[in-house]
């Protein structure tokens, strides 16, 4: 059998990220959404989601209140 390169087509754009905002302790709190948390270390404000997995966030969401973390 013989062999075949397959092309990919589409963009070979590279991917841009942008910079995360740096906010203060306080325009954080007022950033946060109600299921998520603001995680506060020496060197950085970090928000994160009260529950981390997608899963049982999606059926604390919609109906199922008693999940466990």
């Amino acid at each position: 059998m013989a062999k075949r390169k397959i092309a990919i087509l589409g963009s070979d754009d590279a991917l841009r990220l942008v910079p995360p905002k740096q906010m203060s302790l306080e325009q954080c709190l007022e950033f946060l959404a109600d299921d998520e948390l603001l995680e506060v270390t020496p060197k950085n404000l970090r928000i994160r989601k009260t529950i981390l997995n997608k899963e049982l966030r999606m059926k604390a969401t919609h109906g199922n209140k008693k999940v466990l973390q």
